[in-house]
């Protein structure tokens, strides 16, 4: 966050663009790795 980055590629070993982290996926994990999830 401190360099503005937003999106994250991921890359198979064939360097191809595989996916895509976003600041999205990163704070939702932490939530989930702090608070956990909510079983419905």
């Amino acid at each position: 966050m401190k360099r503005n980055i937003r999106i994250i590629p991921v890359v198979d070993n064939n360097n191809r663009i595989v996916g895509v982290i976003t600041r999205a996926n990163l704070v939702d994990i932490v939530y989930d790795t702090i608070w956990g999830t909510e079983e419905a």
